[in-house]
């Protein structure tokens, strides 16, 4: 999956940088067409593609012949260039008698030898509830081991999420197993439509990373206002809990130099 995703974006999506790209490609094919098993025609055919695409990218540009049909001929050029492009790299990466250092000048990746199954992690993600709206919840999600970093772990294709019910005021929290999936994300924030149901009920949540084959990692801890509230409480307690240690530390020290005050140095007194 990476390799093809590489493989889709090697050429630049930019107009600018595409043609800089364009313009490259086809002189190193063009200065030793034998170095990549083509013939003189066929470099030909890659340079005329790129007059075109520059001369309709030119017409595109200035302000004085952009027109909706010329901006409309640049694009079927493009496509026609870049679709051309790709059907010789294909052809270049997969000929092992070219060199590494000749796929780079005209930059194309060497196909790999032995491609890697990407295992989803075993880490589990984090949820955090950052806002409740009438009928609705918004989700963060980040990866427990990495709480600093907003991409997802190496492995890792989408966030699933699961959803359980309890009733306002019950103090028995449901499990995962109770739980029914919600839906995959790739982006954050998640929001969570509950309509009506949040007026009785209390949402828990639960997440699990899943991946490029359908192979799941762990849940993560619950999630839930409750859970969020008494969170921030402890929170609050354990900074209260610090200030007053700290005030006691100092009182006790001030004690201690009012009980004990410095004996002046000997052979310092007047």
């Amino acid at each position: 999956m990476a390799g093809q995703r590489e493989w889709d974006q090697f050429i630049p999506q930019r107009e600018a940088e595409f043609q800089q790209f364009a313009m490259a490609f086809a002189s190193a094919v063009g200065s030793s067409p034998w170095t990549y098993g083509i013939s003189q025609s066929d470099a030909d055919t890659i340079q005329r593609a790129v007059d075109e695409f520059n001369e309709a990218f030119a017409l595109a540009s200035s302000p004085l012949t952009r027109t909706p049909g010329n901006v409309s001929v640049k694009d079927t050029k493009r496509n026609q260039l870049e679709s051309l492009i790709r059907m010789y790299a294909a052809q270049f990466r997969a000929n092992m008698g070219i060199s590494n250092a000749s796929l780079i000048e005209v930059g194309v990746r060497r196909r790999p030898t032995k491609l890697q199954r990407r295992h989803c992690p075993a880490s589990s993600p984090a949820l955090v509830l950052v806002a409740r709206t009438p009928g609705a919840d918004t989700l963060r999600y980040f990866d427990s081991l990495t709480p600093n970093t907003k991409a997802k772990p190496y492995g890792a294709d989408r966030l699933e999420l699961f959803c359980a019910y309890v009733e306002r005021g019950c103090d028995v929290l449901p499990t995962v197993h109770d739980a029914q999936y919600i839906g995959s994300y790739r982006k954050n924030p998640i929001v969570v439509h509950h309509g009506f149901r949040l007026h009785t009920c209390e949402p828990v949540y639960w997440a699990r990373w899943a991946g490029h084959n359908c192979d799941v990692g762990n849940f993560s801890l619950p999630c839930s206002m409750p859970i969020a509230a008494k969170m921030k409480e402890s929170k609050q307690t354990d900074k209260a809990k610090q200030a007053g240690d700290a005030a006691a530390q100092e009182h006790a020290s001030e004690h201690d130099k009012s009980n004990f005050p410095d004996e002046e140095t000997p052979g310092l007194a007047a």
